[in-house]
């Protein structure tokens, strides 16, 4: 708001190359502003395109997370690790972590720890892997998580500025991200093990510590939830991959 009050001073304005408009800055700080802001602020809000899917994303990943789902599975991955590739699978788990959202900075430093010291490595290496996979790397999955979601929704409003009939899917960006994983792993991994890790002063602490074994209830859960998993995916993929599957539009034939 304060800077539509300093451009608006300026009288700075862009044309619109769609039209030739000249748009103007609005003072938002001015009378004229606040009495358009003010009224819209609800409507705003609610009328912000990935705003629903968004919500939806947030809660099921919250409740995957509390019920320990995600948890679960991050373990599964890290048990039997071997000490040589510990950081290329810690840094990956943490990519996948995204999923979680901001818990993968809670659920990830301790693992990457644990997951260093089962193998007789340096667990601060550990730590510090999983925080700069989880940050450095934030978003970087080969899954769609809220993030993907929320930056197509933006864009595809930003872009209809331009052409009211442009839309940025959710997948748009899958390809960048899904290649960052690999490249940032091997990255990550290079630089724990070679420039990290031998700066770290010798472990004197207690080698014995193991990960946390799954019980066989936690392991029949990960099993039901990925086989309802691979049924869910494969009913989306009947009603989308067929030329005249029920979720495409009959006349242009693009998916609903």
């Amino acid at each position: 708001m304060i800077a539509t009050a300093i451009f608006s001073w300026f009288d700075l304005s862009v044309k619109n190359p769609t039209n030739g408009e000249l748009i103007e800055v609005k003072n938002l700080l001015g009378a004229e502003g606040l009495q358009w802001i003010l009224p819209n602020i609800v409507k705003n809000f609610s009328s912000f395109a990935p705003l629903g899917a968004i919500l939806a994303l947030v809660i099921d990943a919250g409740l995957a997370e509390k019920v320990g789902l995600l948890q679960a599975l991050m373990y599964k991955m890290a048990s039997g690790i071997n000490q040589r590739y510990a950081s290329y699978m810690v840094l990956f788990i943490a990519f996948f972590s995204h999923i979680s959202s901001d818990a993968a900075l809670v659920i990830m430093p301790p693992l990457g720890a644990l997951i260093f010291i089962a193998v007789g490595r340096h667990p601060v290496a550990g730590l510090l892997a999983a925080i700069a996979g989880v940050a450095s790397g934030f978003t970087a999955n080969l899954l769609i998580v809220t993030t993907d979601v929320l930056l197509s929704g933006i864009s595809t409003e930003a872009a209809k500025i331009l052409d009211p009939d442009l839309q940025v899917s959710v997948i748009d960006n899958w390809y960048f991200m899904a290649t960052s994983v690999i490249v940032l792993t091997i990255a990550g991994a290079i630089l724990t093990d070679k420039f990290v890790e031998p700066r770290l002063p010798a472990w004197k602490g207690d080698h014995n510590e193991k990960l946390e074994k799954l019980t066989p209830q936690q392991n029949r859960g990960l099993l039901m939830s990925g086989l309802s998993a691979l049924v869910f995916i494969g009913i989306i993929a009947l009603l989308v991959v067929p030329e005249n599957a029920l979720l495409r539009d009959p006349q242009t034939g693009t998916i609903m």
